[in-house]
Order: C-alpha cells, then sequence, then structure tokens
C-alpha cells in the first residue's frame, strides 16, 4: 500500500464490506491508509509532545480524508515571551493534521492531494491578529522523508505544538513568536486500529478505553499513569453526540478546540 501500491483500491475499500463504522469505507482499508500515510513529525528534542492520539477516515467527494487527532496532553505556551501577542499554555492541546489521499489506478499507488496542517485552529484573534494559521497545503509545498507524495514531514513549534510545512515557515509563525529551534526528533504519529473513533451515526464501540459502550465513543487516558498520577481520569468524547468534549481528559479545561468541533467542521459528520 501507499506508494509502493499494492492490492488495496478505491474500489476494494468501498466495496469489501467490513464496514463497522457505516461510513462506507471497509474497517481494515481505513487502518491501513491512517497507518501509511502517518506523518512523520519534527519537533525539537526536549519540547514535551506526549499525548493519546485517535484517527478518523472517511470517503469525501472522491478522496479519502484522514484526520490525525493528536491530543497532546499540554500546550506549554510561547517561548517567546516578549512578544506582545504571546499566550499562556493550558492543559491539553488539540491540534491535528489532516491528509487527503486519492488511489491511482494506473499505477495502483496511493498518493497525497492535499494536507490541512492545524495552527492553533479557532484561537481568538488578538489586537486584530488572528492566532489561527490553520491551512492547506499543496502536495508541492510539503517536505517528504521518502517518496513524492507519500507520508510528509511536519513541524512541530515548540511548546505549542501548531503545525507548519516547513523549519522556515515555523520559525516565521505568528508574527515570529513561534519557532521550530534544534536540536530537533523525528517521529512518525502514533496509529492503532482500536484508535479508530468510528463515524458520527456509528461510534466505534470495540475501543478497549470506551467509556460508555456502544453509544459513543468516549475515553479516557489510555495511560494508567497518566490517570493515577496526573488526574486524567475524565471521560471524553470525540463526537458531538457525546457528554463530554475532548480537553486531554481533565475535569475543568479551556482553551481548547474540541475534536468534536473539528470533526464536523471537515466534513465527517456529514460524509456520506
Amino acid at each position: 500500500m501507499g506508494v509502493g501500491g499494492g492490492t488495496l483500491s478505491d474500489t476494494w475499500c468501498a466495496t469489501n464490506g467490513n464496514d463497522v463504522d457505516g461510513d462506507g469505507v471497509d474497517e481494515h482499508c481505513e487502518f491501513r491508509l491512517a497507518w501509511t500515510f502517518r506523518p512523520e513529525m519534527r519537533s525539537y528534542k526536549w519540547d514535551d509532545v506526549s499525548g493519546e492520539p485517535y484517527y478518523a477516515v472517511e470517503k469525501i467527494d472522491g478522496r479519502y480524508r484522514i484526520l490525525y487527532m493528536l491530543g497532546y496532553y499540554e500546550d506549554f505556551g510561547y517561548t517567546s515571551t516578549w512578544h506582545p501577542f504571546t499566550s499562556p499554555g493550558h492543559i491539553g492541546d488539540s491540534e491535528f493534521v489532516i491528509l487527503d489521499v486519492t488511489y491511482e489506478p494506473s499505477t495502483q499507488h496511493w498518493v497525497l492531494d492535499n494536507a490541512i496542517l492545524s495552527c492553533h485552529y479557532l484561537a481568538p484573534s488578538v489586537l486584530f491578529v488572528g492566532f489561527d494559521c490553520t491551512q492547506a497545503w499543496a502536495p508541492q509545498h510539503l517536505d517528504y522523508p521518502e517518496d513524492y507524495r507519500w507520508y510528509p514531514r511536519i513541524h512541530v513549534s515548540v511548546n505549542k505544538h501548531a503545525n507548519y510545512p516547513s523549519d522556515s515557515s515555523c520559525d516565521s509563525g505568528q508574527i515570529g513568536a513561534e519557532d521550530c529551534p534544534s536540536p530537533s526528533v523525528t517521529w512518525r504519529v502514533p496509529v492503532a486500529q482500536a484508535w479508530n473513533v468510528g463515524s458520527w451515526e456509528q461510534p466505534a464501540p470495540d475501543n478497549p478505553h470506551n467509556a460508555w459502550g456502544n453509544a459513543y465513543t468516549c475515553v479516557q487516558s489510555r495511560d494508567e499513569q497518566q490517570r493515577v498520577l496526573f488526574g486524567r481520569s475524565d471521560k471524553e468524547c470525540f463526537w458531538d453526540n457525546g457528554p463530554v468534549d475532548f480537553g486531554a481528559w481533565m475535569p475543568v479545561v479551556t482553551g481548547v478546540t474540541s475534536y468534536s468541533v473539528i470533526l464536523e467542521a471537515f466534513g465527517f459528520r456529514y460524509a456520506f
């Protein structure tokens, strides 16, 4: 699969029949797409990028849209504290990466068509300066660790975890308030089949950390140490038919755009 071609064609993904969440895409295909295209993140070596990612896949307007919900534990605020438009940190950080991919029958390859990189999505503007710098990027504007139009490399701003297509765009982000310093480390977004949140009409019922059973995809932290030592015991939901929106598994969180809002805004609620 991926750039290497293979047997999972567009037709196979749409007709194989193992469609647990009822969105028209085979569940194994959803996992294979999410796994194959999981982006490589480049972050500051000593930044805390810990969190618990989940993903969703839908077919929208002929393309397969993969949403990687990164679910960081914390946003630590800007490091350039001198800057007039800085903000304090907050618990939980709902940054995300969306990749639109298509299957090319002539080459039997899946390729990247478009990437949407979150950059403080829906953060309010301050003194007429918008904090939301979320943007769509065409394949030619992205960096690739391996083959062109396969999985991209995303540059993560230190402490704030906004996503940029290059180191230079990161360093100039938010009027110079953000930075992607050296030394850096790279890591692929973790993906597991159990971390698929399903669809709005049929949320994934079999997630091992699902708190409400078949009615919702609502989870508590997968990390027992996080639950015990850091109090991340609240159960939160990815779809807006759940009782508690995402906030990094904490009882009271402010300043975090919930993933239910993001899923709806980018077509996942009404994709089929």
